[in-house]
Protein backbone atom coordinates (compact mmCIF):
# COMPACT_ATOMS: atom_id res chain seq x y z
CA UNK A 1 0.00 0.00 0.00
CA UNK A 2 2.70 2.34 0.87
CA UNK A 3 4.50 2.02 -2.46
CA UNK A 4 1.41 2.60 -3.76
CA UNK A 5 1.06 5.75 -2.83
CA UNK A 6 4.29 7.11 -3.27
CA UNK A 7 3.91 6.05 -6.52
CA UNK A 8 0.55 7.66 -7.22
CA UNK A 9 2.28 10.93 -5.42
CA UNK A 10 4.82 10.67 -7.93
CA UNK A 11 2.27 10.53 -11.19
CA UNK A 12 0.62 13.41 -9.88
CA UNK A 13 3.69 15.17 -9.73
CA UNK A 14 5.44 14.79 -12.62
CA UNK A 15 2.02 15.87 -14.34
CA UNK A 16 1.77 19.28 -12.38
CA UNK A 17 5.68 19.52 -13.56
CA UNK A 18 4.41 19.04 -16.88
CA UNK A 19 1.67 21.78 -17.14
CA UNK A 20 1.73 25.39 -16.82
CA UNK A 21 -0.71 27.85 -15.47
CA UNK A 22 -1.04 30.68 -17.95
CA UNK A 23 -4.15 33.30 -18.50
CA UNK A 24 -5.83 31.36 -15.45
CA UNK A 25 -5.84 28.03 -17.06
CA UNK A 26 -4.03 24.86 -16.01
CA UNK A 27 -3.49 23.10 -19.23
CA UNK A 28 -1.26 19.78 -20.27
CA UNK A 29 1.24 19.94 -22.80
CA UNK A 30 -1.39 17.94 -25.34
CA UNK A 31 -4.60 20.28 -26.71
CA UNK A 32 -6.60 23.37 -25.09
CA UNK A 33 -9.80 21.37 -25.31
CA UNK A 34 -10.22 21.82 -21.11
CA UNK A 35 -10.74 25.17 -21.58
CA UNK A 36 -14.09 26.54 -21.52
CA UNK A 37 -15.43 29.05 -23.99
CA UNK A 38 -16.24 32.20 -22.44
CA UNK A 39 -19.19 34.21 -22.11
CA UNK A 40 -18.63 38.29 -22.48
CA UNK A 41 -20.97 40.97 -22.66
CA UNK A 42 -21.67 43.38 -25.72
CA UNK A 43 -18.45 45.52 -23.76
CA UNK A 44 -16.03 43.35 -24.77
CA UNK A 45 -14.47 41.64 -27.49
CA UNK A 46 -12.58 38.29 -27.31
CA UNK A 47 -9.33 37.46 -29.20
CA UNK A 48 -8.02 33.70 -28.82
CA UNK A 49 -4.66 33.14 -28.89
CA UNK A 50 -3.29 29.18 -28.83
CA UNK A 51 0.06 28.15 -29.39
CA UNK A 52 0.97 24.17 -30.20
CA UNK A 53 1.89 22.50 -26.83
CA UNK A 54 2.51 18.87 -29.07
CA UNK A 55 4.03 20.14 -32.53
CA UNK A 56 7.22 22.35 -31.11
CA UNK A 57 8.73 22.38 -34.90
CA UNK A 58 6.45 24.61 -37.28
CA UNK A 59 7.93 22.82 -40.27
CA UNK A 60 6.82 19.63 -38.95
CA UNK A 61 3.01 20.64 -38.57
CA UNK A 62 0.89 18.46 -40.27
CA UNK A 63 -3.22 19.29 -41.50
CA UNK A 64 -4.08 17.10 -38.79
CA UNK A 65 -2.03 19.19 -36.20
CA UNK A 66 -3.15 22.71 -37.70
CA UNK A 67 -6.60 21.65 -37.72
CA UNK A 68 -6.44 21.02 -33.44
CA UNK A 69 -5.07 24.87 -33.39
CA UNK A 70 -7.73 26.17 -36.16
CA UNK A 71 -10.65 24.25 -34.10
CA UNK A 72 -9.72 25.70 -30.58
CA UNK A 73 -9.19 29.65 -31.84
CA UNK A 74 -12.28 29.43 -33.45
CA UNK A 75 -14.41 28.34 -30.52
CA UNK A 76 -12.70 30.03 -27.82
CA UNK A 77 -13.22 33.25 -29.98
CA UNK A 78 -16.89 32.45 -29.63
CA UNK A 79 -17.80 29.96 -32.43
CA UNK A 80 -19.43 30.52 -35.65
CA UNK A 81 -22.96 30.20 -34.02
CA UNK A 82 -24.93 33.26 -34.70
CA UNK A 83 -22.88 33.94 -37.63
CA UNK A 84 -22.78 31.50 -40.44
CA UNK A 85 -25.94 29.20 -40.62
CA UNK A 86 -27.35 26.29 -42.77
CA UNK A 87 -27.18 27.22 -46.57
CA UNK A 88 -25.00 30.75 -46.68
CA UNK A 89 -22.73 31.87 -48.91
CA UNK A 90 -19.52 31.78 -47.33
CA UNK A 91 -16.11 33.76 -48.71
CA UNK A 92 -12.48 33.47 -47.31
CA UNK A 93 -10.12 35.74 -48.05
CA UNK A 94 -6.63 34.74 -47.51
CA UNK A 95 -3.10 36.07 -47.84
CA UNK A 96 -1.53 35.08 -51.20
CA UNK A 97 0.21 38.81 -51.21
CA UNK A 98 2.65 37.24 -53.94
CA UNK A 99 5.25 34.20 -54.82
CA UNK A 100 7.72 36.32 -57.28
CA UNK A 101 10.36 37.60 -54.75
CA UNK A 102 13.73 36.20 -53.55
CA UNK A 103 12.58 35.35 -50.41
CA UNK A 104 14.74 32.71 -47.77
CA UNK A 105 12.63 29.80 -46.47
CA UNK A 106 12.99 28.23 -43.04
CA UNK A 107 14.50 25.22 -44.48
CA UNK A 108 16.84 26.88 -46.19
CA UNK A 109 15.50 27.08 -50.02
CA UNK A 110 15.77 30.31 -51.66
CA UNK A 111 13.95 31.55 -54.63
CA UNK A 112 15.64 33.56 -56.90
CA UNK A 113 14.71 37.32 -56.57
CA UNK A 114 12.72 38.49 -59.84
CA UNK A 115 11.95 34.87 -60.80
CA UNK A 116 8.42 35.40 -62.32
CA UNK A 117 5.82 33.22 -60.19
CA UNK A 118 8.23 30.68 -58.34
CA UNK A 119 7.20 28.14 -56.52
CA UNK A 120 7.10 28.33 -53.19
CA UNK A 121 7.58 25.71 -50.54
CA UNK A 122 3.86 24.35 -48.78
CA UNK A 123 5.46 24.64 -45.67
CA UNK A 124 4.18 27.72 -43.13
CA UNK A 125 6.21 30.66 -44.09
CA UNK A 126 4.31 33.40 -42.54
CA UNK A 127 3.78 35.45 -46.15
CA UNK A 128 0.68 33.51 -47.92
CA UNK A 129 -1.16 32.25 -45.67
CA UNK A 130 -0.99 28.23 -45.31
CA UNK A 131 -3.63 26.42 -47.42
CA UNK A 132 -4.13 23.99 -44.60
CA UNK A 133 -5.60 26.82 -42.37
CA UNK A 134 -7.97 27.54 -45.18
CA UNK A 135 -9.48 24.33 -45.30
CA UNK A 136 -9.36 23.39 -41.76
CA UNK A 137 -11.76 26.91 -41.76
CA UNK A 138 -13.50 25.51 -44.40
CA UNK A 139 -14.05 22.50 -42.81
CA UNK A 140 -15.51 24.08 -39.68
CA UNK A 141 -17.76 26.16 -42.23
CA UNK A 142 -19.06 23.14 -44.21
CA UNK A 143 -20.34 21.45 -41.11
CA UNK A 144 -22.75 24.79 -40.37
CA UNK A 145 -23.66 25.73 -43.81
CA UNK A 146 -24.09 22.16 -45.17
CA UNK A 147 -22.48 18.72 -46.78
CA UNK A 148 -21.09 19.98 -50.11
CA UNK A 149 -23.41 19.21 -53.03
CA UNK A 150 -26.32 18.31 -50.85
CA UNK A 151 -29.87 20.24 -51.54
CA UNK A 152 -29.37 23.68 -49.38
CA UNK A 153 -26.26 23.21 -48.73
CA UNK A 154 -24.74 27.03 -48.81
CA UNK A 155 -21.31 27.78 -50.31
CA UNK A 156 -17.43 28.36 -49.83
CA UNK A 157 -15.33 30.49 -52.14
CA UNK A 158 -11.93 31.74 -51.51
CA UNK A 159 -11.34 35.20 -52.93
CA UNK A 160 -8.21 37.32 -53.15
CA UNK A 161 -6.07 38.73 -55.49
CA UNK A 162 -2.25 38.92 -54.99
CA UNK A 163 -0.51 42.05 -54.86
CA UNK A 164 2.49 40.85 -57.84
CA UNK A 165 2.14 38.57 -60.58
CA UNK A 166 -1.16 36.86 -61.53
CA UNK A 167 -2.88 35.29 -58.65
CA UNK A 168 -4.53 32.09 -60.42
CA UNK A 169 -0.70 30.92 -60.87
CA UNK A 170 0.09 31.64 -57.54
CA UNK A 171 -2.96 29.85 -55.86
CA UNK A 172 -1.35 27.16 -57.71
CA UNK A 173 1.75 27.44 -56.51
CA UNK A 174 1.20 27.38 -52.61
CA UNK A 175 -1.21 24.75 -52.95
CA UNK A 176 -4.68 26.71 -53.36
CA UNK A 177 -6.20 23.87 -55.51
CA UNK A 178 -9.49 21.98 -55.07
CA UNK A 179 -7.92 19.05 -54.42
CA UNK A 180 -6.40 20.22 -51.16
CA UNK A 181 -9.64 22.86 -50.37
CA UNK A 182 -12.20 19.79 -50.57
CA UNK A 183 -14.47 21.85 -48.42
CA UNK A 184 -14.70 24.78 -51.17
CA UNK A 185 -16.78 25.09 -53.95
CA UNK A 186 -14.69 27.63 -56.12
CA UNK A 187 -11.27 29.69 -55.91
CA UNK A 188 -11.48 32.86 -57.42
CA UNK A 189 -9.40 35.51 -58.14
CA UNK A 190 -10.03 39.64 -58.26
CA UNK A 191 -7.84 39.97 -60.64
CA UNK A 192 -10.35 40.15 -63.68
CA UNK A 193 -13.28 42.02 -61.43
CA UNK A 194 -14.66 44.88 -63.10
CA UNK A 195 -13.82 44.46 -66.52
CA UNK A 196 -10.80 46.52 -68.79
CA UNK A 197 -8.97 48.52 -66.31
CA UNK A 198 -10.67 51.49 -65.40
CA UNK A 199 -9.35 54.79 -67.23
CA UNK A 200 -12.64 56.59 -65.53
CA UNK A 201 -13.19 56.47 -62.05
CA UNK A 202 -16.96 57.11 -62.20
CA UNK A 203 -18.26 55.33 -65.36
CA UNK A 204 -21.40 56.00 -66.48
CA UNK A 205 -22.51 52.06 -66.07
CA UNK A 206 -21.30 49.77 -63.45
CA UNK A 207 -20.07 46.41 -64.57
CA UNK A 208 -22.22 44.20 -62.99
CA UNK A 209 -19.60 42.39 -60.83
CA UNK A 210 -19.13 45.83 -59.16
CA UNK A 211 -21.05 47.58 -56.24
CA UNK A 212 -20.61 51.42 -55.50
CA UNK A 213 -20.79 51.52 -51.99
CA UNK A 214 -20.62 54.89 -50.14
CA UNK A 215 -19.62 55.18 -47.03
CA UNK A 216 -20.87 57.59 -44.24
CA UNK A 217 -18.61 60.43 -42.66
CA UNK A 218 -15.46 58.73 -44.15
CA UNK A 219 -12.07 59.49 -42.69
CA UNK A 220 -10.47 59.51 -46.35
CA UNK A 221 -12.10 62.61 -48.10
CA UNK A 222 -9.69 63.85 -50.62
CA UNK A 223 -9.43 63.09 -53.87
CA UNK A 224 -5.74 62.64 -55.13
CA UNK A 225 -3.48 61.36 -58.01
CA UNK A 226 -0.38 59.31 -58.56
CA UNK A 227 1.60 62.52 -59.21
CA UNK A 228 0.45 63.73 -55.20
CA UNK A 229 2.30 60.99 -53.59
CA UNK A 230 5.26 60.14 -55.76
CA UNK A 231 3.03 56.99 -57.52
CA UNK A 232 4.75 55.60 -60.51
CA UNK A 233 5.06 58.57 -63.09
CA UNK A 234 4.77 55.99 -66.16
CA UNK A 235 1.16 55.01 -64.91
CA UNK A 236 -1.62 57.24 -66.33
CA UNK A 237 -2.33 60.25 -63.91
CA UNK A 238 -5.85 58.39 -61.99
CA UNK A 239 -8.08 60.10 -59.55
CA UNK A 240 -9.22 57.09 -58.09
CA UNK A 241 -11.41 58.30 -55.18
CA UNK A 242 -14.26 60.87 -55.53
CA UNK A 243 -14.00 62.32 -52.39
CA UNK A 244 -17.51 61.75 -51.03
CA UNK A 245 -16.99 58.46 -49.37
CA UNK A 246 -17.74 56.24 -52.50
CA UNK A 247 -15.74 52.98 -52.87
CA UNK A 248 -15.99 50.32 -55.36
CA UNK A 249 -16.12 46.50 -54.04
CA UNK A 250 -16.54 43.24 -55.52
CA UNK A 251 -20.48 42.62 -55.62
CA UNK A 252 -19.94 38.74 -55.11
CA UNK A 253 -18.09 39.35 -52.32
CA UNK A 254 -20.39 42.06 -50.20
CA UNK A 255 -23.23 40.36 -50.94
CA UNK A 256 -22.20 36.97 -49.55
CA UNK A 257 -23.73 35.88 -46.53
CA UNK A 258 -20.48 35.32 -44.31
CA UNK A 259 -16.86 37.52 -45.22
CA UNK A 260 -13.69 34.99 -43.19
CA UNK A 261 -10.75 37.04 -43.02
CA UNK A 262 -7.75 34.37 -42.64
CA UNK A 263 -4.63 36.46 -42.97
CA UNK A 264 -1.31 36.16 -41.69
CA UNK A 265 0.50 37.93 -38.36
CA UNK A 266 2.89 40.25 -40.23
CA UNK A 267 4.85 43.57 -39.57
CA UNK A 268 4.12 46.39 -42.07
CA UNK A 269 6.81 48.69 -42.99
CA UNK A 270 4.29 51.41 -44.01
CA UNK A 271 1.43 50.34 -42.11
CA UNK A 272 2.63 49.23 -39.15
CA UNK A 273 0.80 46.08 -38.95
CA UNK A 274 -0.67 43.76 -41.83
CA UNK A 275 -3.40 41.54 -40.34
CA UNK A 276 -7.19 41.42 -40.80
CA UNK A 277 -7.88 45.17 -41.93
CA UNK A 278 -5.43 45.64 -44.40
CA UNK A 279 -5.52 41.98 -45.89
CA UNK A 280 -9.27 43.44 -47.18
CA UNK A 281 -8.52 47.10 -47.39
CA UNK A 282 -6.11 46.56 -49.89
CA UNK A 283 -6.39 42.71 -50.61
CA UNK A 284 -10.13 42.61 -51.64
CA UNK A 285 -10.14 46.21 -53.54
CA UNK A 286 -10.45 45.15 -57.17
CA UNK A 287 -7.26 45.92 -59.26
CA UNK A 288 -9.30 46.38 -62.17
CA UNK A 289 -10.29 49.51 -60.49
CA UNK A 290 -7.38 50.36 -57.87
CA UNK A 291 -4.52 48.24 -59.50
CA UNK A 292 -0.93 50.31 -60.57
CA UNK A 293 -2.25 49.18 -64.31
CA UNK A 294 -3.46 46.82 -66.90
CA UNK A 295 -0.45 44.67 -66.00
CA UNK A 296 0.28 44.93 -62.75
CA UNK A 297 -2.22 43.88 -59.87
CA UNK A 298 -0.67 45.72 -57.00
CA UNK A 299 -2.31 48.51 -55.25
CA UNK A 300 1.22 50.63 -54.09
CA UNK A 301 0.15 53.88 -56.85
CA UNK A 302 -3.43 54.00 -57.25
CA UNK A 303 -4.21 53.34 -53.39
CA UNK A 304 -1.87 55.77 -51.53
CA UNK A 305 1.16 53.56 -49.33
CA UNK A 306 2.27 56.71 -46.85
CA UNK A 307 0.30 57.57 -43.85
CA UNK A 308 1.51 61.23 -45.06
CA UNK A 309 -0.90 60.55 -47.98
CA UNK A 310 -3.34 58.86 -46.12
CA UNK A 311 -2.72 55.10 -46.38
CA UNK A 312 -4.50 54.77 -42.88
CA UNK A 313 -7.28 56.65 -43.65
CA UNK A 314 -7.92 54.29 -46.67
CA UNK A 315 -7.48 51.25 -45.29
CA UNK A 316 -9.99 52.50 -42.40
CA UNK A 317 -12.34 53.62 -44.53
CA UNK A 318 -12.68 50.28 -46.73
CA UNK A 319 -12.99 48.46 -43.98
CA UNK A 320 -15.78 50.56 -42.75
CA UNK A 321 -17.39 49.51 -45.94
CA UNK A 322 -16.87 45.83 -45.98
CA UNK A 323 -15.46 44.31 -42.54
CA UNK A 324 -14.84 40.65 -41.68
CA UNK A 325 -17.86 39.07 -39.72
CA UNK A 326 -15.08 36.23 -38.16
CA UNK A 327 -11.21 36.54 -38.40
CA UNK A 328 -8.64 33.37 -38.16
CA UNK A 329 -4.92 34.67 -37.99
CA UNK A 330 -2.42 32.14 -39.04
CA UNK A 331 0.75 32.71 -36.71
CA UNK A 332 2.41 29.95 -37.38
CA UNK A 333 5.42 32.07 -38.66
CA UNK A 334 5.47 35.58 -38.05
CA UNK A 335 7.22 37.94 -40.24
CA UNK A 336 9.26 41.05 -39.13
CA UNK A 337 10.41 43.56 -41.53
CA UNK A 338 7.03 42.46 -43.87
CA UNK A 339 5.16 42.51 -45.78
CA UNK A 340 7.47 40.40 -47.54
CA UNK A 341 11.12 39.68 -45.67
CA UNK A 342 14.15 40.93 -47.50
CA UNK A 343 15.77 37.89 -50.01
CA UNK A 344 17.62 35.40 -48.13
CA UNK A 345 17.30 37.02 -44.82
CA UNK A 346 15.67 34.53 -42.75
CA UNK A 347 16.19 35.97 -39.57
CA UNK A 348 12.66 37.84 -40.62
CA UNK A 349 10.60 34.85 -39.80
CA UNK A 350 10.10 34.05 -36.29
CA UNK A 351 8.44 30.77 -34.98
CA UNK A 352 5.42 31.91 -33.50
CA UNK A 353 3.45 28.17 -33.76
CA UNK A 354 0.09 29.96 -32.88
CA UNK A 355 -3.22 30.91 -33.77
CA UNK A 356 -5.15 33.66 -33.36
CA UNK A 357 -9.21 33.91 -34.25
CA UNK A 358 -11.77 36.32 -33.46
CA UNK A 359 -15.44 38.09 -34.29
CA UNK A 360 -13.75 41.88 -34.30
CA UNK A 361 -10.58 42.44 -36.92
CA UNK A 362 -10.10 45.55 -35.18
CA UNK A 363 -9.35 43.46 -31.61
CA UNK A 364 -7.24 41.05 -33.10
CA UNK A 365 -5.00 43.11 -34.99
CA UNK A 366 -4.56 45.60 -31.82
CA UNK A 367 -3.65 42.54 -30.68
CA UNK A 368 -1.26 41.23 -33.29
CA UNK A 369 0.10 44.82 -32.97
CA UNK A 370 0.94 44.41 -29.20
CA UNK A 371 2.82 40.86 -29.98
CA UNK A 372 5.13 42.45 -32.71
CA UNK A 373 5.79 45.59 -30.60
CA UNK A 374 4.31 47.83 -32.51
CA UNK A 375 1.99 50.46 -30.62
CA UNK A 376 -1.41 50.56 -31.58
CA UNK A 377 -1.80 54.19 -30.66
CA UNK A 378 0.18 54.58 -34.00
CA UNK A 379 -0.87 52.54 -36.22
CA UNK A 380 -3.40 55.20 -37.98
CA UNK A 381 -5.76 52.81 -39.07
CA UNK A 382 -6.29 51.13 -35.52
CA UNK A 383 -6.94 54.71 -34.21
CA UNK A 384 -9.46 55.84 -36.69
CA UNK A 385 -11.26 52.91 -36.43
CA UNK A 386 -11.55 52.66 -32.33
CA UNK A 387 -13.22 56.19 -32.74
CA UNK A 388 -15.42 55.00 -35.38
CA UNK A 389 -16.78 51.68 -33.20
CA UNK A 390 -18.75 50.59 -35.22
CA UNK A 391 -17.98 49.34 -39.13
CA UNK A 392 -20.36 47.62 -42.18
CA UNK A 393 -22.75 49.40 -44.50
CA UNK A 394 -25.43 46.23 -44.67
CA UNK A 395 -28.43 46.60 -43.58
CA UNK A 396 -29.03 45.55 -39.97
CA UNK A 397 -25.13 44.54 -40.13
CA UNK A 398 -23.42 46.81 -38.19
CA UNK A 399 -20.51 45.10 -36.36
CA UNK A 400 -19.07 46.91 -32.75
CA UNK A 401 -15.26 47.04 -32.91
CA UNK A 402 -12.82 47.57 -29.88
CA UNK A 403 -9.50 48.97 -30.72
CA UNK A 404 -8.87 49.97 -26.38
CA UNK A 405 -6.63 46.85 -24.71
CA UNK A 406 -9.00 47.41 -21.88
CA UNK A 407 -11.99 45.80 -23.32
CA UNK A 408 -10.56 42.78 -25.36
CA UNK A 409 -10.31 39.56 -23.48
CA UNK A 410 -7.33 37.71 -24.55
CA UNK A 411 -8.33 33.12 -24.19
CA UNK A 412 -6.05 30.66 -24.40
CA UNK A 413 -2.86 28.32 -23.38
CA UNK A 414 -0.20 31.43 -23.60
CA UNK A 415 -0.89 35.22 -23.50
CA UNK A 416 0.24 38.28 -25.84
CA UNK A 417 3.18 38.61 -23.09
CA UNK A 418 4.27 35.40 -23.42
CA UNK A 419 4.57 34.82 -26.66
CA UNK A 420 6.65 37.79 -27.82
CA UNK A 421 9.05 37.39 -24.97
CA UNK A 422 12.49 36.26 -26.50
CA UNK A 423 11.19 37.06 -29.92
CA UNK A 424 13.02 40.08 -31.47
CA UNK A 425 10.54 41.79 -33.64
CA UNK A 426 12.65 44.77 -34.43
CA UNK A 427 11.56 45.73 -38.44
CA UNK A 428 11.67 48.90 -39.36
CA UNK A 429 8.36 51.24 -39.88
CA UNK A 430 8.48 54.61 -42.11
CA UNK A 431 6.24 56.30 -39.77
CA UNK A 432 3.96 56.35 -37.05
CA UNK A 433 0.69 58.30 -36.37
CA UNK A 434 2.01 61.80 -35.10
CA UNK A 435 5.11 60.52 -34.11
CA UNK A 436 8.69 59.33 -35.19
CA UNK A 437 9.70 55.92 -36.76
CA UNK A 438 11.19 55.50 -32.75
CA UNK A 439 8.20 55.79 -30.70
CA UNK A 440 6.25 53.50 -32.99
CA UNK A 441 8.20 50.13 -31.10
CA UNK A 442 7.13 49.28 -28.17
CA UNK A 443 9.54 50.80 -25.34
CA UNK A 444 10.79 48.40 -22.47
CA UNK A 445 8.80 51.05 -20.01
CA UNK A 446 5.70 50.31 -22.09
CA UNK A 447 6.25 46.25 -22.20
CA UNK A 448 6.83 46.62 -18.20
CA UNK A 449 4.57 44.01 -16.06
CA UNK A 450 2.24 45.62 -13.47
CA UNK A 451 2.13 45.23 -9.81
CA UNK A 452 -1.59 43.74 -8.47
CA UNK A 453 -2.58 42.92 -4.98
CA UNK A 454 -5.66 41.59 -3.70
CA UNK A 455 -6.17 43.57 -0.53
CA UNK A 456 -9.87 42.03 0.29
CA UNK A 457 -11.79 39.61 -1.07
CA UNK A 458 -14.98 38.03 0.13
CA UNK A 459 -18.52 36.33 -1.18
CA UNK A 460 -21.54 38.36 0.20
CA UNK A 461 -24.53 36.81 -0.15
CA UNK A 462 -24.95 36.52 -3.59
CA UNK A 463 -21.50 38.97 -4.67
CA UNK A 464 -18.06 38.81 -4.90
CA UNK A 465 -16.63 41.74 -3.24
CA UNK A 466 -12.80 42.43 -4.40
CA UNK A 467 -10.39 45.41 -3.45
CA UNK A 468 -7.17 45.40 -5.18
CA UNK A 469 -4.54 47.75 -5.41
CA UNK A 470 -2.96 48.15 -8.73
CA UNK A 471 0.13 50.44 -10.54
CA UNK A 472 -0.78 52.98 -12.59
CA UNK A 473 -0.23 50.82 -15.93
CA UNK A 474 -3.01 48.74 -14.87
CA UNK A 475 -5.61 49.59 -17.15
CA UNK A 476 -8.18 46.20 -16.27
CA UNK A 477 -8.48 42.99 -14.26
CA UNK A 478 -9.38 39.70 -15.77
CA UNK A 479 -11.09 37.56 -12.86
CA UNK A 480 -11.31 34.13 -12.84
CA UNK A 481 -12.92 31.29 -10.42
CA UNK A 482 -11.29 28.10 -10.10
CA UNK A 483 -9.25 28.72 -13.27
CA UNK A 484 -12.46 30.07 -15.49
CA UNK A 485 -12.50 33.05 -16.53
CA UNK A 486 -15.21 34.62 -15.08
CA UNK A 487 -15.76 38.74 -15.63
CA UNK A 488 -13.43 41.35 -17.18
CA UNK A 489 -13.32 44.71 -15.29
CA UNK A 490 -11.85 48.10 -16.53
CA UNK A 491 -12.64 50.75 -14.15
CA UNK A 492 -13.40 51.01 -9.63
CA UNK A 493 -10.40 48.39 -9.29
CA UNK A 494 -10.40 49.38 -5.47
CA UNK A 495 -14.72 48.67 -5.01
CA UNK A 496 -15.30 45.77 -7.01
CA UNK A 497 -18.76 43.90 -6.84
CA UNK A 498 -19.31 41.44 -9.08
CA UNK A 499 -23.22 38.82 -9.52
CA UNK A 500 -21.50 35.70 -8.12
CA UNK A 501 -25.15 34.23 -7.99
CA UNK A 502 -23.84 31.15 -10.49
CA UNK A 503 -21.11 30.11 -8.68
CA UNK A 504 -21.25 27.18 -6.20
CA UNK A 505 -20.76 27.10 -2.35
CA UNK A 506 -17.33 26.27 -1.17
CA UNK A 507 -14.09 27.20 -0.96
CA UNK A 508 -13.23 29.03 -4.42
CA UNK A 509 -9.53 30.60 -5.79
CA UNK A 510 -10.17 33.80 -7.45
CA UNK A 511 -7.23 34.61 -9.35
CA UNK A 512 -6.99 38.24 -11.03
CA UNK A 513 -4.78 39.03 -13.92
CA UNK A 514 -3.65 42.58 -13.88
CA UNK A 515 -3.01 44.17 -17.67
CA UNK A 516 -1.26 46.82 -19.26
CA UNK A 517 -2.23 48.94 -22.57
CA UNK A 518 0.43 47.22 -24.39
CA UNK A 519 -1.01 43.50 -22.65
CA UNK A 520 1.99 42.70 -20.05
CA UNK A 521 0.57 41.37 -16.65
CA UNK A 522 0.91 40.36 -13.26
CA UNK A 523 -1.28 37.82 -11.21
CA UNK A 524 -2.80 37.54 -7.65
CA UNK A 525 -4.71 34.81 -6.35
CA UNK A 526 -6.20 34.12 -3.11
CA UNK A 527 -8.70 31.35 -1.85
CA UNK A 528 -12.37 32.70 -0.14
CA UNK A 529 -14.78 30.51 0.69
CA UNK A 530 -18.93 31.17 -0.57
Amino acid sequence: MKKYLIGLVLIILVFFISCEIKEGYLYSDKNTSDIPTPKIDANNSIVSLVQSSVVKTVSNHTYASIKVMVDEAIRLAGGFEGIVKLGDTVVLKPNIITTIYGWQWPNGTKIPAGAPDAATPTAPNGIVTDWRVVQAVAENVRAIIGAKGTAGAGRILVMESSGKGVTSTQFENVGYKLSNLTAVDEILTLDAVGGAYWTNPNPAALPNDILKIQLTNPIFNTPFNQSDYGGNPTSPTYTSYDGQGNYFVSKQMYNADVLICIPVLKLHTTAGTTGAIKNISIGASPPRIYGNSANDIGRNFRIPHAESNGIHKWIADYYSVMPADFVVMEALQGVDQGPLPPAGDATAIKGMNSMLASRDGLAIDVVLSNIIKVDYTKVGHLVYLTSRGKVGTKQDKELTVHGYPKDIIVIGNTTVHDLRSGIDFNGSITTGLGGSISSTRLSNQQLAKPTITITSAEFNQEKLNLDLSLSANAVKVDIYVDNEFFKSVNKDFNEISIDASGIDSGSRNITVYAFTNYMAYEEASVTVTK
